[in-house]
């Protein structure tokens, strides 16, 4: 089995095309790739399991972020780019030729915080994460809070609110959810857009640095990165009036909910319809590809390579503490792939 090398760089691996399909070394192809950090793992756990048959073909995905992926991907640098977030419109035409937003996986965006000595998970309402976003919550012990938390001792602190310095699809997402429960944001927004103060750091790793740092603070990360670190998260109110934690229990309670509602892939999971358990503020992950190639190679390599990862790869997902999508997403997924030429 190929061996797969994660550097700040890039990860480069050998791949062989599988499937029953036999590439020559005479047809060798190279798929470059580029996307969020967060999800470098994942494409280098599925570029190893894949590479089984035909060593000549290569893929190289750069884990440069959100932004500089889809600099790259319109620059014809990478043929596609792995996003948290979909183009937004005046992106979607690179050189004339369209762009297809597929969702691969989905994650989830978890309110984290750092309260000194308790251990209790905080429970926050819809009412009181909305106000603490939107400036009127700025204790620990408001009682909009304290009403959630019957018995736990909330500190007479301030809250000290942490956002991404960056455009990023976590901050698009609480964004959207802040909109639905009657936040004032800008509800499709990249950028943090609040009339609440806060401090900034960049990208979701510089997030949770910061929240694991800076006392009585809160902000929003991946819940990959989340658990990972072992950061507090609250337990979110959803439609249901259920508090709920962020699990992939409930994350995917909430996928089996819902459908993929927009025909081009760009729709995501917020407050999502109710369901027994589920997490409020799930969102797909996607991978951005022009809709056409000049060699016809490197669509059917791309077809081939995200079909492998929504049906072979699903067990690399939930190692990555990412949601496998369900059947029904992944059909309506496979109708905006066929697309790809």
């Amino acid at each position: 089995m190929a061996r797969w090398r994660r550097t700040t760089a890039s990860l480069v691996v050998t791949l062989a095309v599988a499937c029953g399909i036999t590439i020559t070394d005479a047809d060798a192809l190279e798929l470059k790739g580029a996307g969020d950090t967060l999800q470098a793992d994942l494409f280098g756990a599925w570029i190893e399991q894949f590479a089984t048959a035909n060593p000549g073909t290569k893929i190289v995905y750069e884990p440069v972020g959100r932004n500089e992926s889809i600099r790259l991907l319109s620059a014809g640098k990478v043929e596609f780019a792995a996003s948290d977030s979909p183009m937004a419109g005046q992106q979607a035409e690179l050189d004339g030729k369209g762009v297809l937003v597929v969702p691969i996986t989905a994650g989830m965006v978890v309110i984290a915080y750092n309260i000194p000595g308790l251990e209790d998970p905080v429970r926050l309402s819809r009412k009181a994460l909305a106000g603490v976003f939107n400036g009127t919550v700025t204790y620990w012990d408001d009682g909009g809070i304290a009403a959630a938390n019957p018995g736990i001792r909330l500190p007479h602190h301030e809250i000290a609110i942490v956002a991404d310095s960056a455009a990023s699809g976590a901050t698009l997402a609480l964004n959207r959810y802040l909109s639905e429960i009657g936040g004032r944001s800008a509800g499709n927004a990249l950028e943090p857009e609040w009339t609440a103060d806060y401090m900034t750091a960049p990208g979701d790793e510089g997030v949770a640095q910061r929240i694991e740092i800076s006392e009585y603070s809160i902000g929003y990360v991946a819940y990959s990165l989340a658990a990972r670190l072992g950061l507090h998260s609250v337990l979110l109110e959803n439609q249901a009036g259920q508090f709920v934690g962020a699990s992939l229990e409930t994350g995917s309670a909430a996928l089996a909910s819902t459908t993929l509602g927009s025909a081009d892939g760009r729709s995501a999971i917020i407050d999502g319809p109710v369901k027994q358990g589920a997490y409020p503020i799930v969102t797909y992950n996607w991978l951005l590809m022009r809709s056409t190639y000049d060699d016809p190679s490197v669509a059917d390599g791309l077809r081939l390579f995200v079909g492998w990862g929504w049906s072979q790869g699903l067990p690399s997902v939930t190692e990555n503490r990412l949601l496998p999508l369900p059947g029904p997403i992944v059909d309506k997924a496979k109708i905006i792939l066929q697309r790809l030429r």
